[in-house]
């Protein structure tokens, strides 16, 4: 299937691999609150902080992966041909080996000071989370590579394995006493379960020029920019939490972060789904028609229908959700929804202009991650006052968001078609 095809995002198989990819996304998402909110009932409030701090840990571990997994798609969806494809596929699987090991290493020797650190009942937790992370980020090279083909419905499949397995497993080994290691336990064999399904074999033997290895280590640093600031508006929040607040304060903020990180989380698809038609359409010097726009609709969509529901019945959402000892935190939670439906709609910007090689985005958000790091430190009174602090500091990353797009739009010249992105670029479209 060539690139000028599969840039067409009407075509008759994106249209139906994009279906199936965004129902399963649904399902999946629902899959993995699933396993939150077992987890959450199972074991109280005060254990439930300490598995939404390996859940926090893993979604840490995530930025790399998902950074692996955006490079690999827009390469792979802009290669010339198969060939070029195939070693580019290779040659990101074996850089990414060592580093996967070195991370497992260093969380294993770390795992002391992190368990004293975080008042955790045990380090095996984080012990068994290690293990996981080779396969978790192998998996991401293969699941970028059938992102980049539009291969939705394969990626779909690998997605619903994790997810099952993470499902299945968790419940299974808390209910044989395992605690919060069974919770660690289960993501272990989920990150084994979407690799399985995930992987495909290192065909060719293509070499990647150095040339072009340092255009593709670019685009990862920005895409990693962009990611980190995202890791530290999700998380850095809960983490703060954990240290500051006592136990059952914490489990409550964390029920509360879980539901309210719907729209961030539950918009993901959108942006997975717009990366490779967003990209091939650069690459061939088409214009972006109106798919930014559909996909901020979406988005935009999803985030309003959250904040209605948790404005007219969070004590029951919390209740029905996770069990009658975190209806106290309801006052928080439309507010922490809106705040994520602003970050949700600012990172589907960034996410569009990155795909089309445009990676200013990524210090604005990373600005905003750093900014609400530093004000969190400094004003966590209660568990309210951090709700309402990050509503502000989102509300403003939106407006700068929208501004920034404007602005880029303003100063990009009319699309022109430019050679494969593996190969030396001449001339861009916007600035970076």
């Amino acid at each position: 299937m060539t690139v000028a095809a599969l840039s067409r995002p009407t075509s008759r198989f994106a249209l139906n691999g994009g279906a199936v990819f965004m129902a399963s996304a649904a399902l999946v998402h629902a899959g993995n609150y699933a396993f939150n909110v077992l987890m959450g009932r199972r074991l109280g409030p005060a254990l439930f902080a300490e598995v939404s701090l390996v859940v926090t840990l893993m979604l840490v571990v995530t930025f790399a992966a998902t950074t692996v997994q955006t490079t690999a798609a827009r390469f792979i969806a802009i290669a010339r041909d198969g060939e070029d494809a195939a070693g580019l596929h290779r040659w990101l699987a074996g850089a990414v080996r060592p580093g996967s090991l070195a991370a497992a290493a260093l969380l294993v020797i770390a795992t002391p000071f992190l368990a004293r650190a975080f008042q955790l009942s045990s380090p095996y937790p984080l012990v068994l989370f290690a293990c996981g992370i080779p396969l978790y980020l192998a998996q991401s090279v293969h699941r970028g590579v059938i992102q980049g083909e539009a291969g939705f419905v394969a990626l779909a499949g690998s997605y619903q394995a994790e997810m099952w397995a993470r499902l299945v497993g968790g419940v299974v080994l808390v209910s044989l006493g395992w605690s919060v290691a069974g919770a660690a336990g289960a993501l272990t064999l989920s990150f084994g379960a979407g690799w399985i399904v995930a992987r495909r074999p290192l065909v060719g033997s293509h070499p990647v020029d150095e040339a072009s290895r340092r255009r593709v280590r670019s685009f990862a640093g920005k895409t990693a920019l962009l990611l980190l600031g995202e890791i530290l508006i999700c998380h850095s929040d809960l983490i703060i939490a954990k240290l500051v607040l006592d136990p059952a304060a914490a489990g409550s903020y964390a029920a509360v972060s879980l539901i309210g990180r719907a729209a961030v989380f539950g918009t993901w698809p959108v942006v997975a789904y717009i990366l490779p038609i967003a990209a091939r359409r650069h690459a061939a010097g088409r214009p972006p028609g109106r798919l930014l726009a559909r996909a901020l609709v979406v988005v935009g969509g999803l985030s309003v229908a959250m904040t209605v529901g948790a404005l007219a019945a969070p004590e029951l959402i919390l209740e029905l959700a996770l069990g009658p000892e975190y209806r106290s935190a309801a006052p928080g939670l439309a507010p922490y929804v809106v705040a994520s439906g602003c970050f949700a709609l600012a990172k589907t910007v960034f996410s569009y202009h990155l795909a089309r090689g445009v990676t200013t985005g990524a210090f604005l958000a990373i600005g905003a991650g750093v900014a609400q790091v530093i004000t969190l430190a400094l004003y966590h009174g209660s568990a309210l006052t951090m709700v309402w602090v990050q509503l502000g500091l989102m509300a403003a990353l939106l407006i700068v968001a929208a501004g920034w797009h404007f602005g880029q739009a303003r100063r990009q010249a009319p699309s022109n078609p430019r050679p494969n992105q593996l190969a030396p670029v001449h001339q861009t479209t916007g600035r970076n």
